[in-house]
């Protein structure tokens, strides 16, 4: 999703779905257009993900957001950030 304009529906439909997700370990937001206001549904979501192990982002106005889900999320081994 690198690059993307996912935007605030966008966002939350991801945050619903990695509710469920047992397959992606990765997600790459970088140079997205993820807004801190709308990021806030996948960071609750991947407070219960299990899979996700690496987190891809990039200086953006919900990196900061972004940075706080890893304290929540157990199994995050990983964060890319420039």
């Amino acid at each position: 999703m690198s690059g993307s304009s996912i935007g605030d529906n966008g966002a939350i439909i991801l945050g619903e779905s990695l509710k469920s997700n047992s397959t992606l370990t990765e997600l790459d937001l970088s140079y997205s257009t993820i807004k801190a206001t709308t990021v806030l549904s996948i960071c609750n979501s991947l407070k219960f993900n299990s899979t996700i192990t690496a987190l891809h982002i990039t200086p953006n106005e919900a990196s900061s957001v972004l940075k706080q889900m890893l304290v929540a999320n157990k199994t995050a081994k990983g964060l890319l950030c420039w």
